[in-house]
Order: structure tokens, then sequence, then C-alpha cells
């Protein structure tokens, strides 16, 4: 999922800079990188494209196998802690966001994509047995609105 980011970062980065994800939106609004409105949009946006991702992931998985990329919290674990869980992993991701596209920073010798995608596979190694490992608030919504299954979805 890491390497799929890292690409989907390199082809459209240049165009809409790469915005895919709500927790990256509002962290650039609170820290005025954005505009509030620029910032609303891309949320608008994102939780639109999920859900028509979802659709369309719904359409191509036969029922039998259905729901698929739920936000689910393991049995193991309380509500809380996969709160945590998914806090701690969607921190991780944007504080790599920052720490790696920081203009004033000139000693990042490897792609920018590259290490955003790696910050999402580390997350995703980590949490996929607690939470699925979402790290995205519109990613969960997707699923969520597509195959209605509301359960602990505020979890993310």
């Amino acid at each position: 999922f890491g390497l799929s980011i890292a690409i989907l970062i390199h082809c459209f980065g240049h165009i809409c800079e790469a915005f895919l994800n709500p927790a990256v939106a509002m962290a650039m609004i609170c820290t005025r990188k954005i505009s509030i409105a620029k910032g609303f949009f891309y949320i608008l946006i994102q939780c639109l494209a999920a859900i028509a991702g979802a659709g369309i992931i719904a359409l191509i998985t036969p029922h039998d196998n259905w729901p698929v990329g739920l936000t689910k919290v393991n049995a193991s674990i309380s509500a809380g802690q996969a709160l945590l869980v998914e806090t701690l992993i969607t921190f991780q991701l944007v504080f790599t966001i920052f720490a790696s596209c920081d203009k004033k920073r000139k000693d990042i010798k490897v792609p920018v994509p590259m290490i955003i995608g790696f910050s999402v596979t580390i997350g995703h190694l980590f949490a996929i047995p607690y939470t699925g490992a979402s790290m995205n608030p519109a990613r969960s919504l997707g699923t969520s609105a597509v195959f209605s299954d509301w359960h602990n979805h505020w979890v993310q």
C-alpha cells in the first residue's frame, strides 16, 4: 500500500499537492500552509473520492467477501486503544510529510514520495493487526458508507 501512495504522490503532486488524506489537509490548514477554503475543498474531494473508490472495490469484490477495507477494532484491544493506534500512525504520517516537504531542508537525497510511502508502510505494518491501519479518515468514511458499517467508525 505504501508503494501505491508513493506512486500517487509522484503522479499528482504537481497538480494538487497530492493531498490524499483529510488529516494532512487539516494539519496544513492549522499551520497555515494552505487556506481554509482550499483545505476544506480538498477534504470534500477526498471524502467523495474515497466513497467512489470504495464503491468500485465493492463492484469488483464478490459479495461473499464483503465487507472489505473497513477500519475494525481487534477484539483483543478496546476502542480507546484502537483510537490511540490510529492517532499514532496518523501523526507519524503527518509528521513525516511535514518533515520531508519542508522547503528549508536541503539534506533530503531520497525522493519525497518514497519517504512518505515508507511512512505509510511502517504505519500499516504496525497497525494492521489492531485496526486495519486506516491512517486516513476519508478511507474509513468511504468503506463505512459503501458497506453501511458504522460500528466504531469514530475510531478513525
